[in-house]
């Protein structure tokens, strides 16, 4: 097959029941320029076979991978090592995209993309057709930090990146058996070199499942606390980051710290001063986390 631009990679761990929704809204692109990346992280569902019998007739290119679970940042880093293309978006397995997607990926990089920005961020949307939060700022580009703090944008969006910076940049750390590294990571890493074109438009409809990393996050933040101790470091060292969101990641930094019973990690954060200053609100929030934790999991 000729070569595409974008490689839809798809993180999945027992979600059949889910899977063909995306499967459809690939088949329903007005554009071809993509191929789709499935990565099986452990299901036991059949989804190998699902995938193998769609693969067989697909108009569109479908490669599988299966490894053993281990949560979504180590499928990212799965999917990051195998992917050619030269950009990639990350598509869960209980979201689908826009009809139009792929083509308003394609038209805004052939005409502005390059090696000035690291991809491009777009916007998600509801099944209702409801932007999830406000649209972006009429920009040509921004940094995603920026995007958070300067412009108040706590809107659900959708980040396509370069895959070069993917791999330069990855992979994600794997703290033992900890399941739950946010990706956001790594889009925080890629953010300290390089902007995000603007795409002020929705290229994905999403679909909150009970089960996944968006709840339960008080047993994320318990099970995996050295996982979000780094994330938090990566927070507070964001130089464009204005002192109200370095307070707020600092005692979360600490609260993680502690969870991980790992306090001298806190020498690492950038802002000694505000980790003295922070450090109670930190063992106070840790000392809720884990008593709610205690309730809700250990009665």
């Amino acid at each position: 097959m000729d070569r595409k631009l974008i490689t839809v990679f798809t993180p999945t761990y027992n979600r059949i029941n889910l899977l063909p929704n995306c499967f459809e809204s690939l088949k329903r692109q007005t554009c071809r320029d993509f191929l789709w990346l499935i990565v099986d992280d452990g299901s036991t569902d059949g989804t190998r076979e699902l995938v193998g019998q769609w693969a067989k007739n697909s108009a569109f290119e479908i490669q599988y991978i299966y490894k053993k679970n281990g949560g979504l940042h180590t499928a990212y880093n799965a999917a990051i090592f195998a992917i050619e293309t030269e950009l990639a978006v990350c598509i869960d397995s209980d979201d689908y995209l826009t009809d139009d997607a792929i083509e308003l990926i394609s038209q805004k990089w052939y005409r502005d993309g390059g090696i000035y920005y690291a991809g491009m961020v777009a916007l998600n949307r509801t099944k209702d057709n409801d932007v999830l939060g406000k649209r972006l700022p009429e920009l040509v580009s921004e940094h995603i930090i920026d995007l958070y703090c300067k412009y108040n944008c706590r809107s659900d969006l959708k980040m396509i990146y370069r895959t070069d910076l993917l791999k330069s940049e990855g992979p994600i750390p794997v703290f033992g058996h900890e399941k739950h590294m946010n990706p956001y990571y790594l889009f925080l890493k890629i953010d300290k070199k390089l902007p995000m074109l603007i795409l002020n438009q929705s290229v994905c409809v999403v679909n909150y499942q009970n089960d996944g990393m968006s709840t339960d996050i008080i047993r994320q933040y318990v099970e995996s606390a050295r996982s979000f101790a780094e994330l938090r470091l990566m927070m507070v060292s964001m130089e464009k980051a204005p002192v109200w969101y370095i307070l707020k990641n600092t005692v979360h930094l600490v609260s993680s710290v502690l969870l991980a019973k790992q306090p001298s990690l806190i020498c690492l954060s950038p802002h000694r001063v505000i980790s003295i200053l922070m450090f109670i609100p930190g063992v106070l929030l840790a000392i809720m986390t884990k008593l709610i934790y205690r309730f809700r999991y250990q009665r």
